[in-house]
Order: C-alpha cells, then sequence, then structure tokens
C-alpha cells in the first residue's frame, strides 16, 4: 500500500472533474491511499462532490477501501449528509445478488 497525497486527492478534495479527468484518463494510479489511508473516493464523497465521485466510480475507484478509522467513502458521506451519494455508493458496493434477493 502507497501512502501519497497525489494529484488526484488534490483534485477530489475541491471537486475539480475536469483536473480529476484529466488524470484518470493519463492512467494515474486511483486507489492510492494518502498518510490517513483516504483514498480520492474518500474526500469526493466527504465534500459531497457528486461530479468528481462519478468520474472516479466511472473509472473503477474501489468504493470498499477502509481508511485507518476503518471508514469507506459511504462513510463520509453518510457522515456529512450527501444522501444521494451515500445512496449511489450502497449501489455500487452491494453485491448483485443481494439485490436480487430483495425482488
Amino acid at each position: 500500500m502507497k501512502f501519497e497525497d497525489s494529484p488526484l486527492h488534490q483534485a477530489a478534495k475541491g471537486g475539480h472533474s475536469g483536473t480529476l479527468k484529466g488524470l484518470l484518463d493519463e492512467g494515474v494510479a486511483i486507489n492510492v491511499q494518502d498518510e490517513f489511508g483516504k483514498t480520492a473516493l474518500h474526500y469526493a464523497a466527504e465534500n459531497g462532490h457528486s461530479t468528481t465521485t462519478g468520474e472516479l466510480l466511472n473509472h473503477g475507484a474501489d468504493a470498499t477501501i477502509l481508511d485507518v478509522q476503518g471508514y469507506t467513502a459511504l462513510h463520509y458521506a453518510q457522515e456529512n449528509g450527501h444522501d444521494g451519494m451515500a445512496a449511489l455508493l450502497i449501489e455500487v458496493t452491494t453485491p448483485l445478488e443481494a439485490l436480487d434477493s430483495l425482488e
């Protein structure tokens, strides 16, 4: 596991979706964790940046990664009142088999 506060983290924190998309298109590592164990997705969700969160998920960000406190991006979205984003993160982290069993 590599700990680094990358340009991707900075773009996610600030909701700079254009910059973030450019970095992702260049092939930067998407699931790199910083010293707190947070990925770019943690920061995008924490700060309510829905477009940035969507870009990260569309490029394969892992929404199940835990930070040093044991929190996923979903925890931060919920904690900060970003209900729509929390619903999206629940959708992408719920196994399809579990959704099928609800029908």
